[in-house]
């Protein structure tokens, strides 16, 4: 059942490194990654912001994409959402990332100290340093989950 179904979804994603060549855009990768979502899951929908294509390093587009797809992940297996929202957008030379659901919620107080089970809180932040870039989690019960990515571009990321 769902554990079948997330395996099924992590070994997608997991080849999709090896279909994307290196200049496809960070829309593109995550508009694919959506995609793969929407094969076994709630309502799920990719808002791209951002009109400038973004290109990343391989290495950055990777911390990216498995920060959402594990944000994904966690979305399917505790929030009970039936919409789910992946959106980027650009401000003042900084990408913004949004995953957002309208589950249960829960309150990031309760979280316990090593919080694997509940969201890989610890994982998502040290992706989130290798990109120079901060996640933030933001969460009320019965109120959904917001978890937003940013970081910096680098001059000529994005304008090219």
């Amino acid at each position: 059942g769902v554990e079948q179904a997330s395996n099924d979804i992590r070994r997608a994603i997991d080849s999709l490194h090896d279909q994307f060549p290196l200049q496809f855009t960070l829309q593109e990768q995550l508009s694919s990654l959506v995609d793969e979502f929407k094969g076994n899951s709630s309502r799920i929908r990719w808002d791209n912001q951002a009109n400038i294509p973004l290109i990343l390093t391989h290495p950055k587009a990777e911390q990216v994409l498995r920060l959402v797809r594990e944000a994904l992940i966690n979305i399917q297996k505790h929030s009970q959402a039936t919409e789910i929202w992946v959106k980027l957008k650009r401000l003042n030379g900084t990408a913004i990332l949004n995953v957002e659901d309208n589950g249960v919620g829960f309150n990031p107080q309760d979280l316990p100290l090593d919080d694997r089970p509940r969201f890989g809180l610890k994982i998502m932040q040290a992706r989130a340093a290798r990109l120079d870039g901060k996640v933030e989690i933001h969460s009320q019960p019965n109120q959904g989950t917001q978890i937003v990515l940013s970081w910096p571009l680098e001059d000529g990321q994005s304008d090219g």
